[in-house]
């Protein structure tokens, strides 16, 4: 019995390379050996009634046989070791989907951290803006409380002067009252 290890390779993995995610590339390497490979006629040979050539044939098979049951143990081998790579291949898919969803999380993570970031920037800003205004307050309000300050001191000092020059005139005009009637009685004097 002669097998095609390529034939048995892509029915037996068929389900494997389907499932396991496969590039067209290796696809297409297992069908063209599929297809490569000169189709395989498996007859059975025709005996004649003579012993020896039944002899000759069953000698043949038996020496076929054993070369099919090495080439059997070297398909199996090389079927275990085909499968053990789509195996592999199975698992750095797996490993590298799994890494997939991990950088994804971290993504995840790190954009919400982002947002959480600029919530809090934000909020920064807006009390910043508060303080601020504030301030600008506090100092509008302490500038006109200087202002005031300025412009009371500036209304004692007129007022002391306003005081000042009233006191003067009352003054002056006490004395013009009294010069007046020293004038009026020196001149009764005089006539």
């Amino acid at each position: 019995m002669n097998f095609d290890s390529s034939y048995i390779l892509y029915t037996a993995g068929a389900s494997d390379i389907s499932g396991s995610n496969c590039s067209s590339k290796e696809l297409a390497v297992v069908q063209r050996d599929v297809s490569g490979q000169p189709p395989v006629h498996t007859q059975d040979p025709i005996y004649r009634a003579n012993s020896s050539s039944i002899k000759g044939d069953i000698h043949r098979n038996s020496n076929s046989h054993e070369r099919v049951t090495g080439e059997e143990v070297g398909f199996q081998r090389s079927l275990s070791e085909k499968k053990v790579g789509f195996d592999s291949l199975e698992g750095l898919v797996k490993m590298k989907e799994a890494e997939a969803i991990m950088f994804q999380s971290r993504a995840d993570d790190a954009q919400k951290e982002a947002e959480g970031l600029k919530r809090i920037a934000r909020a920064k800003s807006a009390k910043l803006e508060e303080e601020y205004v504030t301030k600008l307050a506090k100092l509008c309000l302490n500038e006109a409380e200087d202002k005031r300050k300025k412009k009371m001191e500036e209304l004692k000092v007129l007022e002391s002067s306003h005081c000042d020059y009233h006191n003067m005139k009352m003054r002056m005009e006490a004395e013009i009252a009294s010069l007046l009637e020293r004038m009026e009685a020196t001149k009764k004097q005089w006539v």
